[in-house]
């Protein structure tokens, strides 16, 4: 089980970084966490179906599921899961 999971206030300043991260680098996206702050949800802004769920945020370890359901799962820092999410969302178009 993984230690000092981001939840809560953590995971919502994540959320807003990885949402910041995403605009600048061209895409359109909306960021919305789930009701127990436990992960949060890329979809394209308006309709659409999700780009991917960012969950299991450690101090360096993170998961981001597809919409398709597979699972990528790594450690690196805040940077490496921007990055992830990015490709991610670029891969989903």
């Amino acid at each position: 089980m993984m230690n000092d999971v981001k939840e809560g206030a953590k995971l919502l300043l994540l959320a807003e970084a990885a949402e910041k991260h995403l605009k600048e680098h061209g895409h359109e996206v909306a960021v919305a966490a789930n009701d127990d702050l436990t992960a949060f949800d890329i979809s394209p802004v308006g309709d659409g179906e999700r780009f991917c769920r960012v969950q299991a945020i450690g101090r360096e370890s993170w998961e981001v599921v597809r919409a398709n359901g597979e699972t990528l799962t790594g450690i690196g820092s805040e940077q490496t899961v921007l990055t992830m999410i990015e490709r991610v969302v670029g891969s989903s178009r």
